[in-house]
């Protein structure tokens, strides 16, 4: 995350964004949409740290280089090891993360249906819901399905936020069990 401040980013970013991934390369798709939910990950995180702690270099330190959230890879453990994410919803960033890098790495050769992107795209959980066969080339159905995805992704987090609030609420009431709604015991 950029230790330069910026509004957190927003679930109507994303559907905003919608209509520039559809005129982006592949390339381009892939990287801007994994790179948002990076930062959009990243954004829920601070959220959540107390509000006097949330000086310049604090977050610097966090986001920085040798950050414990400087990278994306990062930001989904410490969500998913603090019960702020389910086991899909980490499974689904790391996917998301792993084309988004493939992309990013290989700048000339990569594309939706070679051998790197495809498996890990039809491994996602949104690949397994959409319904693809009036789509065209399978290219076309990965970059689809894969953006989907990204978007789904944004959605689980928004519902992972609120189920959180909800329990910061119960707890500082006295009212809510002790387990936290999105630990899924895994």
């Amino acid at each position: 995350m950029n230790a330069k401040h910026r509004e957190p980013l927003t679930l109507d970013q994303y559907q905003d964004m919608g209509e520039m991934f559809s005129t982006e390369s592949d390339r381009g798709a892939a990287v801007l949409a994994g790179s948002f939910l990076e930062a959009y990950v990243g954004d829920y995180l601070m959220s959540l740290i107390a509000q006097e702690k949330k000086s310049k270099q604090f977050v610097d330190q966090l986001t920085g280089a040798n950050g414990a959230l400087a990278t994306f890879s990062q930001r989904s453990a410490v969500a998913y090891a603090f019960g702020l994410i389910d086991k899909q919803t980490f499974s689904d960033l790391s996917l998301i993360r792993k084309v988004r890098n493939h992309f990013a790495h290989h700048p000339t050769e990569a594309t939706f249906d070679d051998d790197d992107a495809g498996p890990a795209i039809n491994k996602l959980s949104a690949a397994q819901m959409i319904k693809t066969e009036a789509i065209g080339t399978e290219a076309e159905k990965n970059r689809f399905c894969y953006l989907t995805a990204c978007g789904m992704t944004v959605i689980n987090i928004e519902q992972h936020r609120f189920q959180f609030k909800v329990f910061q609420q119960l707890t500082s009431k006295g009212n809510a069990a002790t387990q936290h709604p999105t630990n899924d015991n895994a």
